[in-house]
């Protein structure tokens, strides 16, 4: 018994949870899948233009943000696509569903594409209103934010409202409303405050790795990364199989986004250089 178990063919891949996984984010919304795996391919080419392009902004690889935000909108869309594999058919080809899936794709693409062409000429994309022109731009990427999270929102409310009540849907629809409410507060601060920083080194080159926040003074990335990412740990946390699990880490996301919040408007750093 124990060779045969040591000789056994491996399950195929096929059969294996990680494709049952990519074919519910297929079936859930062809539209968002696709969309999340172009995201990921060009997440991969700014990270191989960074070995070609060696110009830095703001003391970074001028490639590494638009390929931060490539990969951060691919497991946005891949999340929502996955979330809607739990709807029902009629609730996927709904008119507010629909409407919705679009939004937030020419939406994504519109951040994407602009960031990458202030990139590709190593200049700012975030705050950069020197002219009336990019104000516009910026604007209007801003708003695209926005569009991103209510977007996410308003689908995973939909899948709550019509379809039957289960762990799982009520974990998507608290997760993605709770990360639309924490990433809306810290992005109209950040507007508000024209910057991420709050005192300290005004500049990635003392930054913690990959992340880049800031370790010489205060970074609302950080609690933007946690209040965000609430649309993905708080189904996650469905795996438990409890509700009250659920529930609390909703809480501990909540919590964790306010206090590095309340860190950042201190000016106090995640990690001290």
């Amino acid at each position: 018994l124990i060779m045969t178990t040591l000789v056994a063919s491996p399950v195929p891949f096929s059969q294996s949870r990680l494709a049952r996984f990519l074919q519910d984010m297929r079936s859930g919304s062809p539209l968002l899948f696709a969309n999340a795996a172009v995201t990921l391919l060009c997440f991969a080419a700014c990270f191989a233009l960074q070995y070609v392009d060696v110009r830095e902004f703001n003391g970074a690889n001028v490639w590494m943000k638009p390929g931060k935000f490539f990969l951060s909108i691919s497991v946005h869309f891949a999340t929502i696509a996955w979330a809607l594999s739990f709807a029902s058919e009629a609730v996927r080809q709904s008119r507010l569903v629909t409407w919705t899936s679009w939004a937030i794709v020419v939406s994504a693409w519109y951040e994407l594409v602009y960031i990458g062409f202030r990139a590709a000429r190593g200049e700012a994309s975030h705050f950069n209103v020197g002219t009336l022109s990019n104000a516009i731009l910026y604007q209007l990427m801003a708003l695209g934010a926005v569009v991103l999270v209510v977007g996410a929102a308003i689908i995973g409310w939909a899948i709550w409202r019509r379809m039957p009540r289960t762990l799982w849907t009520e974990a998507i629809a608290l997760g993605f409303g709770l990360a639309a409410v924490l990433a809306l507060v810290v992005g109209f601060t950040l507007g508000g405050n024209s910057g991420h920083w709050i005192g300290g080194d005004m500049t990635d080159a003392t930054g913690l790795p990959i992340f880049k926040w800031s370790t010489t003074g205060g970074d609302l990335r950080v609690a933007h990364f946690v209040g965000l990412h609430a649309m993905q740990i708080v189904p996650f946390a469905a795996l438990s199989g409890r509700r009250p699990v659920v529930w609390v880490v909703a809480l501990a996301c909540t919590v964790a986004t306010a206090a590095f919040y309340a860190q950042a408007m201190m000016g106090v750093p995640l990690f001290r250089a």
